[in-house]
């Protein structure tokens, strides 16, 4: 019987470079489509959903593989999503894609920019405070929320409290796209290395816009994010300094 993992985030972090690469993968059938994401245990809120029906065209996504993968990045924003996928599958494997939160707060914003979500200038989101515009868009999370979900620790505390952490994986953004450890992504699945061996191309990325602000932004954003950066290096092992560069 195949098993189930959870690629729950963090957004504008690599979390679509890192599907594609699952996807590819002999022993791993992803959910589809790819876009909009599936998000299954945030549409079976809807009492409109005969439940049943709605599972079997869950498991209709995927092959007979060893491994059954969903990427839905807005979970790990929402604590009752982590209690859902546990009742699914307490040996469900978990995934988050960590990036310096500074600079994913930052991608995030132009990317509600291209999208026509956000109107503000960045230093009135990052450094004014300006209340952020009306949205009708029909989105899962909020999508001004740059600087709130960049605190990974205590959003990610939900699956840390209920999932075994041996069955939790978090990977560094700057090195999955220098495909850096990716031994680890192979070994936490126990699938076979598909010998990715060169760096790999960014995936979904946002504008390369600049601003004379930049510097002040993050100066900002990095003391905002010291402790819960800590928290995860040390819960995890995880070696940050690649965001100090």
């Amino acid at each position: 019987m195949a098993r189930h993992f959870f690629i729950i985030g963090a957004q504008r972090s690599g979390t679509t470079l890192l599907y594609s690469l699952l996807e590819d993968h002999p022993e791993v059938s992803m959910a589809r489509p790819l876009r909009p994401e599936p998000k299954y245990f945030i549409r079976t809120d809807s009492e409109d959903i005969d439940h049943n029906a709605y599972m079997e065209k869950y498991f209709s996504h995927y092959k007979d593989e060893k491994w059954c993968g969903e990427k839905s990045t807005s979970y790990y924003e929402m604590g009752s999503i982590a209690q859902k996928i546990y009742a699914f599958d307490p040996e469900a494997k978990i995934i988050f894609v960590a990036r310096h939160p500074g600079y994913r707060a930052i991608s995030n914003f132009y990317f509600s920019r291209q999208n026509g979500l956000e109107t503000r200038s960045i230093q009135d989101v990052f450094l004014n405070d300006v209340t952020p515009p009306n949205f009708n868009a029909k989105v899962s999370v909020n999508p001004f929320h740059y600087i709130e979900r960049g605190y990974y620790f205590n959003l990610l505390q939900p699956y840390i409290n209920l999932f075994d952490r041996k069955n939790i994986l978090v990977l560094l953004f700057e090195e999955l796209i220098q495909s850096v450890n990716l031994n680890t992504l192979w070994q936490f699945l126990d699938i076979e290395d598909p010998g990715y061996n060169d760096a790999l191309r960014v995936v979904n990325p946002s504008s390369k816009e600049s601003s004379e602000y930049l510097i002040e932004i993050l100066h900002k954003l990095n003391h905002l994010y010291l402790s819960s950066n800590q928290k995860l290096s040390d819960l995890f092992n995880l070696d940050l300094s690649i965001w100090r560069s």
